[in-house]
């Protein structure tokens, strides 16, 4: 098995396993994740690769709270839960670790998510996980039939964080853009309705990472934003 150690800072490393024969021949599989060392690194296994990256820092981490305290707050279902930091398992090659997840409640005490239970992902993007997250592991969460996909950018040039809401086309089992990147009032009615205030966030965000407020926004439009095609509240 293929190793490699990466250091705070550093960019996300893919190991790729490529077996010679039988079962190992796709790439890594769960059982190998499940082998790793824990030793503070954050591991995901996608197609066969295991994503190594280092620990996302507790500002990364309580936007991805916040937004999901917000979900948790609006939630109407007694059937559905709101988690941070979580594994979903799709299939023996791919295992991703979710910022947010709505779920089945049925599956709260599951380890990880069987990702048939999932309704919503939400990943924050940092500089060391871009590319992964606004391109690989959505593919990844549309073809595994994941219906709603939201990707939260901290700017890093301003605390201004924006947010994208895509849901998933069940023809293509691809996503489209339900909500364009905003980084005013998000609102949508996915999973079910709600109104994500992205200027408290990105004030809440200044504080923490000692920005000033009213920078230039690199991303997104300064109006709110909704779902522009009414759905039903639960799409899975």
């Amino acid at each position: 098995m293929a190793s490699a150690s990466t250091t705070p800072g550093a960019a996300a490393t893919a190991l790729s396993a490529l077996g010679p024969s039988g079962d190992r021949e796709y790439g890594f599989v769960v059982a190998d994740l499940n082998g790793l060392p824990k030793n503070g690194l954050r591991y995901e296994l996608v197609d066969g690769s295991i994503i190594v990256s280092p620990p996302t820092g507790r500002v990364h981490d309580s936007i991805g709270r916040w937004i999901a305290s917000i979900l948790e707050e609006t939630n109407p279902y007694e059937e559905y839960w709101v988690g941070t930091d979580m594994s979903i398992a799709v299939d023996d090659y791919s295992e991703p670790r979710a910022d947010g997840v709505v779920f089945d409640v049925a599956y709260v005490d599951a380890g990880p998510l069987p990702v048939k239970a999932v309704v919503l992902v939400i990943e924050v993007v940092s500089p060391v996980s871009a590319l992964w997250d606004t391109e690989v592991k959505r593919m990844l969460y549309a073809r595994a039939g994941v219906a709603n996909y939201w990707i939260v950018v901290p700017s890093e040039d301003s605390p201004t964080i924006a947010l994208a809401g895509l849901v998933l086309d069940p023809r293509t089992y691809e996503y489209r853009y339900a909500t364009h990147f905003t980084t005013a009032a998000f609102i949508t009615d996915r999973p079910w309705s709600v109104t994500v205030d992205l200027p408290t966030l990105s004030r809440r965000r200044a504080r923490a990472v000692r920005m000033p407020v009213g920078a230039a926004d690199p991303v997104g439009t300064s109006e709110p934003v909704g779902t522009s095609e009414p759905v039903g509240p639960i799409q899975h």
